[in-house]
């Protein structure tokens, strides 16, 4: 899938409202403003388009007028607000702060986003080409992979400073990003050297490397922390043990897999599938025995895949058919396919 892909960029935001988003691909702006308004229309009525009675969107009017300022006041070539990639930041419903967007640019900055009023509230230099985005699961920190510096940058949330940045092996490729259970250790996938390293946060340093050899690209841990799930290309799915950071097991037999999103209980992966040439599907896994349960035809080049919170609902993002497939999970069929904007990327519910 990488080779296939424009430069990826990440989106992660607090969970405020069920709201879908969906990146896609990169706006050249260098031949003037006319693109980019072409760009931001398309987006807009992308995220419009994708709306359903299970869903709100009070984020998108603001998450769309902040982005044309952002990418304004960066360089020609820029990213739209909503390009590349997308993740969840579950918020504390207790917590009576605004719902915050945090965004990695083009400029190698993150931003944080208040979108209620759609001010930026902070900008946080970051190492060179930053990616994916990672938070600890009681939010205290964001973790960032720098794919062109190679490294990883920490981010502290309660002052929106680079607490630490920490090296990988030069000429590693960052790219999948996860953190444990605890919030001690992050797990970063190096797609230039088919490994996965497990970093010491506190330490900032490398504790152990997981060879996983076939290009995993995207990772994903289970429910209960307990499993990092890693894809790879050559149709191998590494199923990893987070207490001995070894491989527990390996899933075969599910061609192209590129990644992967579970049920609220952790008994069920969906796995999207990615076949050279031809339509893809998600492979429905049990999560007991690691046999397919089903597949799901989808679109062409299924790259991205969330679940929304109750569960319900599986949205996969087709790169080559232009389009979403919703899958009802309580019948793992698709309940319909949504047309999107050119080459959707990463999806996220929020």
């Amino acid at each position: 899938m990488k080779n296939n892909l424009p430069t990826r960029r990440s989106i992660l935001a607090g969970a405020a409202a069920s709201t879908v988003l969906v990146s896609t691909g990169c706006v050249n702006l260098r031949s003037g403003l006319n693109p980019l308004l072409a760009t931001a229309d398309r987006t807009m009525r992308l995220l419009i388009g994708l709306h359903t009675d299970l869903f709100a969107l009070q984020l998108l009017p603001t998450l769309v007028a902040t982005a044309l300022p952002l990418l304004l006041t960066n360089r020609a070539f820029a990213i739209l607000a909503v390009t590349i990639a997308a993740t969840i930041l579950k918020r504390n419903a207790a917590t009576p702060d605004p719902v915050r967007i945090y965004m990695t640019l083009d400029d190698n900055t993150m931003v944080m986003l208040n979108p209620e009023s759609g001010a930026v509230l902070a900008r946080i230099p970051l190492g060179q080409q930053p990616t994916l985005i990672a938070a600890s699961p009681n939010g205290d920190f964001l973790a960032i992979s720098n794919a062109m510096s190679h490294s990883v940058s920490i981010v502290n949330t309660a002052d929106n400073r680079v607490s630490k940045t920490i090296p990988l092996e030069a000429g590693s490729s960052p790219y999948g990003v996860a953190v444990n259970g605890e919030g001690t250790h992050v797990y970063v996938v190096n797609e230039a050297k088919n490994s996965i390293s497990v970093l010491d946060v506190a330490a900032g340093q490398i504790s152990a490397t997981i060879n996983t050899p076939g290009s995993p690209s995207k990772i994903a841990m289970s429910p209960d922390y307990s499993l990092l799930w890693a894809p790879a290309a050559n149709g191998t799915i590494y199923v990893i043990d987070t207490l001995s950071n070894t491989v527990s097991t390996t899933i075969t037999g599910i061609e192209r897999p590129v990644a992967v999103a579970f049920n609220p209980t952790g008994t069920k992966a969906y796995v999207t599938s990615a076949p050279t040439g031809r339509a893809g599907a998600v492979a429905v896994v049990d999560t007991a025995t690691y046999a397919v349960l089903t597949r799901i035809p989808v679109g062409t080049n299924p790259y991205s895949i969330v679940l929304s919170a109750g569960g319900t609902r599986a949205f996969v993002s087709n790169f080559d058919s232009n389009s979403v497939s919703v899958i009802d999970t309580t019948t793992d069929q698709v309940a319909s396919t949504l047309t999107t904007g050119k080459s959707p990327i990463e999806v996220a519910v929020i």
